[in-house]
């Protein structure tokens, strides 16, 4: 997802021949994030960048190869180029702003690892659904020696995550 915020400079969510983009001038001329090249419904002209940063008139090719970069990996502009969310998150933080802000990412969605798939797939032609909360809880509370948790960990780990 593509936010005003995001990074024109080394990104590498936006590439070109495989490489982010690097451009000392236009990031002098402070032109850094998408929210800076972004007219009311699409990137702006390249004429108006001339116009607004004052960058040189002979790098309308590289504004091409941005422009059809953005294309490429679909940036939204204009309405639909909104703000972070971490930036709410920031302006109404209570005063623990550091717990805050990790709650507010723990409770983001859950994307299962490529192991997570794979044994689920596995255990699932089996007929068996696994509750991870209660497996994991299950080789900690195995023993209060870490170093055995750690062995029983280890263990799992190559029975549950490397099928």
């Amino acid at each position: 997802m593509w936010y005003k915020s995001s990074p024109l400079w080394n990104n590498n969510h936006l590439l070109t021949g495989g490489k982010p983009f690097v451009n000392r001038e236009w990031e002098n001329k402070s032109i850094k994030t998408l929210k800076d090249i972004s007219g009311a419904s699409n990137i702006l002209d390249f004429l108006e960048l001339v116009s607004r940063y004052g960058i040189n008139k002979h790098s309308q090719f590289f504004y091409f190869r941005i422009r059809s970069a953005c294309k490429a990996y679909r940036v939204l502009w204009g309405t639909e180029l909104k703000d972070h969310p971490i930036l709410s998150w920031i302006q109404n933080a209570p005063r623990q702003i550091v717990s805050y802000i990790y709650d507010n990412l723990n409770s983001q969605k859950y994307m299962p690892t490529a192991g997570t798939k794979s044994w689920e797939r596995a255990m699932s032609d089996l007929g068996q659904n696994s509750d991870w909360e209660v497996i994991w809880h299950n080789v900690i509370a195995a023993s209060k020696n870490l170093n055995h948790q750690y062995i029983h960990l280890k263990f799992c780990h190559r029975a549950y995550l490397i099928p």
